[in-house]
């Protein structure tokens, strides 16, 4: 699990964006992503309670930068504008970290059960999960693949 946060840190930091770690009082936001004409940041929260979620969120984050999905902050988190961008930056994350033919993949090599995809990927039942079912939505996932992997 810490080789992929490592990872992700890595590209984080070859993009050039700053990782502060803060005390954020909200329980809703674990991470927050902010760029202005000099810097960019990605701020997490310092609480988060494992490799894993930390990984996630920061992959997250990180698609913020790479979608252009960036300064919720001043849209306000509820607005359409902000839940538009905050799904574009999920998207990018859930193909970062579980790429859909590697969840086929996986499925064909006998997975069934989320706790062996999420722990195979790296990422949280949470994470995969909801990367499963937009997979599905999507199409990006075979229809069949319900019946054979279980």
């Amino acid at each position: 699990m810490q080789n992929k946060q490592l990872a992700i840190e890595q590209e984080i930091n070859s993009q050039g964006i700053i990782i502060v770690e803060r005390n954020i009082k909200s329980s809703e936001i674990k991470g927050i992503y902010y760029q202005d004409t000099k810097y960019k940041f990605i701020i997490i929260n310092k609480n988060i309670p494992t490799y894993t979620e930390r990984t996630c969120i920061l992959a997250e984050e990180l698609g913020h930068y790479y979608t252009g999905a960036g300064n919720l902050i001043l849209y306000g988190y509820d607005t359409p504008v902000a839940q538009k961008q905050e799904r574009a930056a999920r998207i990018w994350a859930y193909k970062k970290l579980a790429p859909p033919d590697q969840v086929y993949q996986a499925c064909l090599s006998g997975m069934v059960c989320i706790y062996d995809y999420s722990e195979y990927f790296g990422v949280t039942e949470w994470f995969m999960n909801s990367a499963i079912e937009y997979y599905f939505k999507a199409g990006l996932l075979m229809p069949d693949i319900e019946s054979t992997c279980g």
